[in-house]
């Protein structure tokens, strides 16, 4: 599937600066200043934990790097952390300043660190610093320059002893420590043993032990030079490579899974040396290392080197199969093409083509060996085989070299040549020749050239298609699709596409899918439709190199093509219909592609070669081509949970149980991080599986998030993934997002209780309104009932008035009209003096003396009286003890509001009494002048 390795992405991605002029390496250096780390120059130590973290002892404190974010933790009293070791308990373990310890995580996944001198007399080590960390099966050793403690996972012992001490050296399953300027001791357990002969090193520090070619055996680096031991005896080496790298005072070593040595010193950088003594490959300031003072040395997971330096860090990533050639100074100038010929590898530049043998570009210094074929100088845009002949694009025209590697040129042709292209002409085998001002023909067979006189325009590239169009590439504008004559003399069609004369991009490209041609600008794909006679939008690549602005196609062989871009390289199969993505490859701007003119040049199956500007990449492809990287990914960790409330509170979760988030922290955070991100450039891709289908991508971060999530459960899943679209294995972190507390069973049961209260108090105000409409109706008819009853009582109540005003002015009127008739009586005798009458005036006076009665006509008075105000002597009594009967008669005859007369009338008196009777009754009652007696006594019920 893919070609080309993870290794050549690695290599364009992270080479970041120049190397030495002409040179070429297999190795490459990215470096890392304090500025980009944020610590202090110095880093006395290196590590790797499971996850893949890197943690450096710098003069500030540990310094964590995760492949994105890099983390300074410093000490208590922020002294300088001289060592680093993570431990099989995955603690991180330090020695610093008069203190050791170990760093554990916390739910931040921040290192928090304990100290295991406490308890620990400082006399023991007053102004020491610990400058190693080893561990063995059962201890964990720290050692400063005057001791030696071991700690067993509860309690710090010191290794008795009164000896002051050097670097401790680890070798599988042994442990070795030289006293100062002394001989060398085998440490097992609490047990210091001397190491038979080994007097001889005590005038030289030993820096370095590391095991030797031979079984059981060591290889010993020392100031004074390097030895091997083996049963107890000591061999000094006296090779050139240990003469070397004695003089270049070696300080750190690891044995490398490559069985090599990894040396690093403190003059001269770092050295790969093989088990035999030879040197492989040197690195230092003049391979771009930014320091030759190398202070610890780590060879991480994948084989990649990460060194300490007193400059900052470094990073050197091994590339067996990639060499770099720059020409920092210029010396050989832009490539522009590249082919192998013969024995020879041949360089088109803007400056002439060089030769450089094949078997001396994995020599040293190999660019040295370049030399320029005589007459080829000037400007080489390409070079063509054709049947076996070796043809130039020169600015000085078409040249062609020869076996021998000499220039031949064609004196008949006086202009320059971008491209050639065989073509089949009406039976006749013809070479087209886009040159500098129009299109030329060229007979292999006779020699003989011709030019096309339209269109009189520059070509730099010619095509031929299936149906015999011929496609000619103007530098600048456009594209031109012709068609020749019946001769072949002339084109009697010509068609410009591109140029500012349509929709399409100003410049256009095209390039051969079988025997069809595509033209691409701009980013564009599009596919000339012979029918329609016009350009269409290619979508089958247009959707499938989206990402990458087309620059330049390069067909590599049959359906399978190289894509190259602003800042990727793809490698992609076409073959018109159906369109595949093999692979990308991400482009540094340090390896700066000849623009315009971008190529990649196919020298065979094996090797490609990436034109540079100063220089050139070589590829050489593996025998098998590998498909390891999905297997490289390592599966993402996810580190920690941070929970945020609305006041912006970080709250972080434990994630060895089962997650629950309150609502009330409902956005969360989550840290990725995964093995080798940084070498392998990984990404992250996540979704949430409940709410997402899709995945989406987190490039160059550790850190995703999710705000204000609905309550329910969820599952976080996580891949790594690269350039190529490769993922690895899925990590998952299912966590629940708690309800709100107004959706807890509490809750609800609180809203069923309060939705029955409230179904309650409606079902008691209706049947409260319903009663109370019940009560209406029946307060409705008691009304009427009483309203009748009142209708009732009020007619008898007039009734009783209507009768009581009749009793009364019939009384009154016949008391008056007795009186009347008495008085006419007494008048008529007065006036007569009749003596008969006498007797006639007894009896009438008898008469109406039994006639008139006012106790009888009162009594019936005063029942009627009593049936319209009842209680009302009873009250009248009450409420004035002191009345007499007169008084209260009198009073019922104010109470129906009659005047004097008639009271007179009515109680057979005189006017004057009457009104004497009143007057007495106003002071018994305590009427004032201003009262009204009859509104007083109307008044009282």
């Amino acid at each position: 599937m893919v070609r080309f390795r993870i290794v050549f992405f690695n290599i364009l991605l992270f080479l970041m600066f120049l190397f030495q002029p002409i040179s070429a390496n297999h190795s490459f250096v990215v470096n890392m200043s304090k500025a980009i780390y944020k610590a202090d120059n110095k880093n006395w130590g290196v590590a790797q934990d499971n996850r893949g973290f890197l943690y450096f002892a710098n003069d500030r404190g540990l310094l964590q790097f995760d492949g994105f974010e890099w983390k300074l933790f410093q000490l208590p009293n922020r002294t300088i952390v001289r060592s680093v070791l993570v431990g099989s308990d995955e603690r991180i373990y330090t020695g610093s300043f008069e203190d050791f310890g170990f760093w554990e995580r916390n739910l931040a996944g921040e290192l928090v660190y304990t100290s295991l001198g406490i308890g620990v007399p400082k006399k023991e080590w007053m102004n020491d610093d610990f400058w190693k960390i080893v561990e063995t099966d059962s201890l964990i050793y720290f050692q400063s320059f005057s001791s030696i403690y071991a700690y067993d996972g509860e309690k710090v012992n010191r290794i008795p002893t009164d000896r002051g001490f050097l670097f401790i050296q680890e070798v599988p399953n042994e442990l070795y420590i030289q006293a100062i300027n002394g001989p060398l001791f085998h440490l097992q357990g609490m047990e210091l043993d001397l190491v038979p002969g080994s007097e001889l090193l005590s005038e030289s520090d030993v820096r370095i032990i590391l095991p030797g070619k031979e079984l059981n055996s060591l290889l010993i680096g020392t100031t004074k030079g390097f030895y091997t031991y083996n049963q107890n005896r000591f061999n000094k080496l006296e090779t050139a490579t240990f003469n070397e790298l004695t003089d270049s005072d070696p300080n750190v070593a690891v044995y490398s899974r490559n069985n090599t040595y990894y040396i690093g010193t403190l003059l001269n950088g770092v050295y790969e040396v093989s088990l035999d003594g030879e040197i492989i490959e040197h690195i230092g300031t003049q391979n771009n290392l930014q320091s030759n003072t190398v202070l610890s040395l780590l060879q991480d997971n994948l084989g990649d080197l990460w060194l300490g330096l007193d400059g900052g860090i470094s990073f050197i990533k091994k590339m067996p199969d990639m060499s770099i050639f720059i020409d920092e100074q210029g010396s050989f100038g832009s490539v522009y093409d590249a082919k192998i010929w013969g024995d020879h590898l041949l360089l088109a530049t803007n400056q002439r083509v060089y030769s450089i043998p094949l078997n001396q570009l994995d020599a040293p210094n190999p660019l040295s060996h370049l030399k320029p074929l005589a007459g080829s100088k000037g400007q080489v845009w390409k070079f063509k085989e054709i049947d076996g002949k070796l043809y130039c694009l020169h600015t000085r025209g078409f040249l062609e070299i020869t076996d021998e590697l000499k220039v031949k040129e064609y004196s008949k042709i006086p202009v320059g040549f971008f491209d050639a292209e065989k073509a089949l002409l009406g039976g006749k085998e013809q070479i087209l020749l886009g040159s500098y001002s129009s299109l030329w023909l060229y007979d292999p067979k006779n020699g003989s050239t011709r030019i096309i006189e339209e269109p009189k325009q520059p070509i730099s590239k010619v095509a031929v298609d299936h149906l015999e169009n011929v496609w000619l590439e103007h530098p600048d504008k456009g594209v031109y699709r012709c068609r020749f004559d019946e001769a072949y003399t002339k084109f009697n069609s010509i068609n410009h596409y591109g140029g500012g004369e349509d929709q399409l991009p100003y410049r256009l490209q095209i390039f051969r899918v079988g025997g069809r041609v595509e033209v691409y600008g701009d980013g564009t794909f599009y596919t000339y439709n012979e029918y329609s006679d016009e350009m269409r939008l290619n979508h089958t690549l247009n959707e499938l190199l989206k990402d990458i602005h087309v620059k330049h196609v390069v067909h590599v062989s049959g359906a399978n093509f190289w894509a190259i871009g602003d800042q990727y390289i793809a490698r992609f199969s076409y073959d018109g219909y159906n369109a595949k993505l093999l692979s990308t490859y991400d482009l540094d701007p340090s390896l700066a592609l000849v623009n315009r003119y971008e190529q990649i040049a196919l020298l065979n199956d094996s090797t490609h070669l990436i034109c540079l500007d100063n220089g050139f990449l070589l590829y050489k492809v593996p025998e098998e081509e590998q498909d390891e990287l999905v297997e490289r990914l390592s599966p993402p960790v996810i580190n920690y949970l941070k929970t945020v409330s609305k006041q912006g509170e970080d709250f972080y979760l434990p994630l060895d149980k089962e997650v629950k988030i309150p609502f009330t922290r409902n956005s969360v955070y989550f840290g990725i991080s995964a093995m080798n991100s940084y070498s392998l450039n990984l990404g992250f891709e996540y979704r949430l599986r409940e709410v997402e289908k899709r995945w989406n991508r987190l490039d160059n971060s550790g850190t995703l998030g999710y705000q204000r999530l609905p309550s329910g459960k969820y599952t976080l899943e996580v891949r790594s993934v690269n350039r190529e679209n490769s993922f690895s294995s899925v990590t998952s972190l299912p966590f629940i997002v708690q309800s709100p507390w107004y959706f807890t069973p509490w809750a609800i049961l609180l809203y069923l209780l309060l939705v029955l209260s409230i179904f309650y108090g409606i079902w008691t105000l209706v049947l409260k309104r319903y009663r109370n409409i019940h009560l209406h109706k029946v307060r409705m008819r008691e009304v009427a009932r009483l309203r009748t009853v009142a209708s009732s009582l009020k007619e008898k109540v007039e009734s009783r008035n209507a009768e009581l005003f009749t009793l009364t002015s019939f009384i009154i009127h016949k008391n008056e009209l007795i009186s009347n008739l008495r008085n006419l009586v007494h008048e008529f005798y007065e006036k007569t003096k009749l003596k008969g009458m006498i007797p006639l005036t007894n009896q009438v006076d008898a008469l109406i003396n039994q006639s008139l009665n006012p106790e009888a006509d009162w009594k019936l008075f005063l029942i009627k009286f009593e049936e319209k105000h009842a209680n009302f002597f009873a009250r009248l009594k009450e409420m004035y003890p002191d009345l007499t009967n007169n008084d209260l008669r009198l009073c019922a005859c104010l109470k129906l509001n009659m005047d004097t007369k008639e009271i007179a009338s009515l109680m057979n008196a005189t006017v004057r009494s009457v009104e004497n009777n009143r007057y007495r009754l106003r002071k018994k009652l305590g009427l004032d002048s201003s009262q009204n007696l009859n509104e007083f006594l109307i008044q009282i019920s």
